[in-house]
């Protein structure tokens, strides 16, 4: 069972695994990846695990979580070289999730700069229903506010695209049926703003990660 907003503790190492209905064994955790060079941003998509063997996860899908001093908010720094973190970008072509820079913590005694990355920053929510698919379920809604076109996605969420990998941001996390100009039905599926977040253990186990020995860090 996965863990919840509210279960959630600073500095836990987790995976997210997306919830899409169109499952693909080959995209379905969160993964980050890097160039090497930790001035440009890195990349964000869906994976599985080792060669798809259903067991061995990707070392590029641990995560840590950090809390901030907005209550609900947090950030989701990538195990990975450099301090990087998950970052929504609400403006593109179309809106798409992506590492940061290399983040340096500011001088001892010296105030931060103001934070160019506002993306960063995750309100996480839990669905009402807790069992969908057998799973706990919550929403990363990113707290990125910059928009110039009704394409952007101001405080959208996080969706996962289990068909191609893609991560992105998403208006909505509820899938509904709309009618379009010519008259016919459509269905707009949401459901990879549905995540599970587990415990990140180098194995895969059935219904994800299970809380460490000493319990989860407080």
């Amino acid at each position: 069972m996965g863990l919840t907003a509210d279960s959630l503790r600073d500095g836990l190492m987790v995976a997210l695994r997306c919830l899409g209905d169109l499952f693909r064994e080959e995209h379905q955790f969160l993964k980050g990846s890097s160039n090497g060079d930790l001035r440009s941003i890195g990349a964000v998509a869906l994976t599985g695990t080792q060669n798809n063997d259903g067991v061995t996860m990707d070392d590029g899908t641990r995560w840590i979580v950090h809390k901030t001093e907005n209550p609900g908010i947090w950030t989701f720094q990538w195990d990975g070289p450099g301090i990087r973190f998950l970052d929504g970008h609400t403006v593109g072509q179309p809106p798409f999730a992506a590492l940061t820079p290399h983040i340096p913590p500011p001088p001892p005694a010296q105030p931060p700069d103001p934070d160019p990355f506002t993306g960063r920053f995750w309100r996480l929510i839990d669905f009402p229903d807790p069992d969908l698919n057998g799973f706990s379920h919550l929403a990363l809604q990113c707290q990125g506010q910059e928009s110039h076109s009704a394409d952007d996605r101001p405080f959208g969420f996080l969706d996962g695209h289990t068909l191609d990998g893609f991560v992105g941001l998403n208006d909505g996390t509820a899938s509904e049926e709309i009618i379009q100009n010519n008259g016919e039905r459509r269905r707009v599926d949401r459901t990879g703003t549905h995540w599970e977040l587990t415990v990140w253990e180098p194995v895969l186990h059935e219904g994800g990660g299970t809380p460490p020995p000493n319990g989860l860090p407080t």
